[in-house]
Order: structure tokens, then sequence, then C-alpha cells
């Protein structure tokens, strides 16, 4: 399955290819069994749409790469994905944190995850629904109630 690349420090919107990453997440077309990697070291701010589930034989993973063959080096600081302040969904969906639209068989990898801009009154900062989702080596940080991880039926 392909790997697409992420590098919000791009000169141009790009194509995906390691040579020519996307400079946005918002370019990411979801396929189930992809692999979706932010450069380390980078930030992008925004929300952005998953707009497909993997399955239990083809999982969507989105995670980091550093080296210039597409490797990692997690000695690096992970990529930062920086949520916007207040509630934002973009046209039918929601940002990374999803809500309303469940994305099941997901692997959220080696990433930084914030959203330190919440209004006060918000409920909580990073909300996932789905099945079979997976966290690993993740930092996430809020400045409210925190992170709500719901799996419907595993």
């Amino acid at each position: 399955m392909p790997t697409f690349y992420v590098d919000p420090s791009a000169a141009g919107p790009g194509d995906g290819s390691l040579s020519d990453p996307f400079k946005s997440w918002t370019s990411v077309e979801w396929s189930p069994g992809n692999t979706y990697l932010q450069k380390r070291g980078t930030t992008w701010a925004g929300a952005s749409r998953l707009t497909a589930s993997g399955t239990r034989l083809q999982r969507i993973t989105v995670g980091a790469w550093y080296r210039n063959d597409g490797s990692d080096d997690p000695s690096q600081p992970r990529p930062v994905i920086l949520l916007p302040g207040s509630p934002v969904t973009p046209q039918d969906g929601g940002s990374i944190a999803v809500f309303g639209q469940e994305r099941d068989f997901i692997t959220y990898r080696n990433l930084d995850i914030r959203n330190p801009d919440l209004p006060e009154a918000s409920d909580v900062a990073v909300i996932w629904l789905g099945n079979g989702c997976a966290f690993e080596n993740i930092a996430l940080t809020s400045n409210c109630a925190g992170v709500y991880i719901y799996e419907k039926t595993r």
C-alpha cells in the first residue's frame, strides 16, 4: 500500500510523494491501507477531514517521517498537529479529532497533537470515535478537559 508524505515547510502544495510532499493535510485523499506521514520537526495547524476508514486488514496509519529516504528518526521532535482554537467543523466532518463521523481502524503513531486554545467552556479538546483505533507514542496537550476516546463496539 502507498505511503504519502506531508511537510508543512514544503514550497508548494505537492503531490504527496517523498520528493514533492503535500504542504497540508487538507490535500490528502484518504484510502484504506495507506500510510500518511508528517515530517518530524514541522507544525501543521488547521482542520482536516479524515474521509475514510481503514479495515481490519487494511488499517490507515498516520505518523511521522524524517530522513530523505522516507524513514523515521525517533530522536527528532515529533511532528505537531495544532488543532483549531475554537470548535471548527469542516464541511461534512470534524478535524483530525473526528466527531459525529466514526472512522475505524486508524493507527496514530509518533505525533504531537495539541489543542491549547479552546474556549474555557469547552468540554474536551480532542475526541476520537471509532472502532479498532490505536494510539502509539502520542503526545496530547490541551487547556481543557482532555481527551475522549470512544469505541463503539470494539
